[in-house]
């Protein structure tokens, strides 16, 4: 069935927040999301990943994917949670550097045929999402996931993202107390500096 056909006489709301990619991201009644980019590969790479780990990680299920006049259309299915730029969460920076951490192991335990880890590329505090016991219910937008031995692209965005939304690097030596590992200003200058569509 199309996507038109699915989402049909359902109501549509444009997601501003959170995302700065020049997708357009709709939530359908709390039912499905559905992601329109003219970067097809990306979000080809994005369901991909999701269809890979479906029943290793909490994910998005995937409902269909269509390319029309050279745009992807991905329509998956909607996760209940709050992301961690909620304020509930936000403003309180011992139990966000622990769900930080938990993520971060959570992902890093899925390895493939070459012992690699994956790695989620752009993990971010909005690609976090957590139910009223903090546990995690989501991790969305897989579209720079991958498998490497090297996990710092997943060290570099949450260290910047905990400096960025809490206004404040005075909690960048607690998180990486609690990854236990030592900051690599090399590493994270290349990657937070290499950023694009």
């Amino acid at each position: 069935m199309s996507i038109d056909k699915l989402i049909e006489n359902k109501k549509k709301t444009l997601i501003k927040d959170y995302h700065v990619s020049n997708d357009e991201v709709y939530n359908i009644e709390d039912t499905y999301i559905l992601k329109i980019s003219s970067n097809i590969d990306r979000l080809r790479h994005e369901k991909e990943f999701n269809d890979l780990l479906i029943n290793k990680l909490p994910v998005c299920k995937s409902i269909a994917f269509e390319i029309v006049d050279n745009k992807a259309y991905y329509l998956k299915q909607y996760i209940d949670g709050k992301n961690l730029c909620d304020e509930s969460i936000l403003f309180h920076p011992d139990r966000l550097i622990k769900i930080l951490v938990n993520a971060s192991n959570m992902i890093h335990s899925i390895k493939n045929e070459n012992n690699e880890s994956l790695v989620h590329g752009d993990l971010c505090l909005p690609n976090i999402l957590i139910n009223e016991k903090d546990e995690i219910v989501g991790i969305i937008d897989l579209a720079y996931a991958a498998f490497s031995n090297d996990l710092w692209s997943d060290y570099a965005w949450m260290i910047w993202s905990l400096k960025y939304n809490l206004n404040s690097d005075k909690y960048t030596n607690q998180l990486l107390e609690k990854l236990n590992i030592k900051f690599d200003k090399e590493k994270y200058d290349k990657i937070i500096s290499n950023t694009g569509d």
